[in-house]
């Protein structure tokens, strides 16, 4: 009668042995998958977040995510400081706000012209500072 406990012994222990050999595989395979969907993310981001050259229409046209990346052209906004109100009006279209300063210091107004970041929740803006009539400062702001 002891050899078949002996037997159920020695099965019971090779079946809790094969357990904790497998039972490594569902958190290493759980990491894995969140590596895998962080990584996803950024790779969106970085993708989604290039710069793209400045094309008047499509900024006129309004896709926030579109002038995002328009944003980050590295000839738009040393080609915008200087601008005389109206041409910049011309270029960028009418801003989505306009913020008048009654009480100078400078600027007089500001004008906001709404961007989406990719995979971001904050509203950003491209800030274009008028003072007496010009363009003297453009920044991207959230």
């Amino acid at each position: 009668m002891s050899e078949p406990s002996r037997s159920g012994d020695t099965c019971t222990v090779t079946l809790k042995r094969r357990a904790l050999k497998t039972l490594w595989i569902i958190p290493t395979a759980l990491a894995a998958l969140l590596l895998v969907a962080i990584l996803g993310v950024f790779l969106a981001g970085a993708i989604l977040g290039r710069s793209q050259a400045f094309e008047e229409d499509a900024w006129k046209a309004g896709d926030r995510r579109l002038r995002w990346r328009m944003a980050h052209d590295p000839e738009l906004i040393p080609s915008l400081v200087g601008m005389t109100e109206d041409a910049l009006q011309q270029r960028l279209g009418d801003p989505d706000n306009l913020l008048v300063v009654e009480d100078p210091p400078p600027p007089d107004k500001i004008y906001l012209y709404r961007l989406d970041k990719p995979i971001d929740p904050f509203r950003w803006n491209l800030e274009v500072w008028i003072e007496r009539g010009r363009v003297t400062k453009v920044i991207i702001m959230d």
